[in-house]
């Protein structure tokens, strides 16, 4: 739950912001329109098998040019680590905090 809750936080906070601020789409619109793609990278858990459908996404919700989201999605795949970064974070202050709780002082 930690770790779901940390990338849902990470992407409404950075994403969503990154979005309306350098693009003006609205946030809300951008989660709607990409909701497939949300949908289907949780599932999998992983962004490598959701490249075509978010190279479709990509060309039917938000009109980029194949010859663009074809180059720039692959290597976003293997560039974006933030849910690893997030999971390793989750994973490495969690039962610290917990075992803590547990040491005689």
């Amino acid at each position: 739950g930690t770790y779901y809750l940390a990338c849902l936080v990470h992407v409404v906070l950075v994403y969503c912001t990154v979005i309306w601020v350098t693009a003006g789409i609205n946030p809300l619109k951008f989660l709607k329109d990409s909701a497939e793609l949300w949908v289907y990278t949780i599932s999998t858990c992983s962004s490598v098998a959701a490249i075509p459908i978010n190279i479709k996404v990509a060309k039917e919700k938000f009109n980029v040019p194949e010859t663009i989201s074809g180059f720039t999605v692959p290597l976003g795949s293997q560039m974006n680590y933030d849910g690893s970064v997030i999971l390793y974070g989750c994973l490495s202050v969690r039962p610290s905090v917990f075992l803590s709780l547990w040491e005689p002082w």
